[in-house]
């Protein structure tokens, strides 16, 4: 997996998140924060530790701009289409594994 897919999967679990934030689990934000201290986001890595930490979770908590440790405008840094069947296999397994609907959030998804 290349750095532009290491970035849109964060995008999409940010966004999953937000999207789902009740049926959390530990893997998936985890999954968030290795991302972001492999792409050296200390923004998104703090950001994704308070939301870990915090007794009320709210998947809101990353509904804010990239440079704020959130998803919007995170594309602008991984410039990639929202297709999954162009992305390599390491990429499409982590979407099976983590993205709990997948469905919306990319535009080719057929599963």
């Amino acid at each position: 997996m290349d750095k532009s897919e290491k970035i849109l999967l964060l995008e999409v679990l940010l966004k999953d998140i937000r999207g789902n934030w009740g049926w959390e689990h530990k893997d998936r934000t985890q999954l968030a924060r290795t991302l972001a201290s492999d792409l050296g986001l200390e923004t998104h890595k703090e950001r994704i530790k308070e939301y870990c930490e915090s007794e009320y979770k709210d998947g809101r908590h990353f509904r804010t701009s990239f440079s704020n440790g959130g998803y919007i405008g995170l594309s602008s840094l991984h410039k990639l289409e929202k297709t999954l069947q162009d992305k390599s296999k390491k990429f499409q397994e982590l979407v099976d594994d983590y993205i709990t609907f997948p469905k919306h959030a990319f535009d080719d998804y057929n599963g």
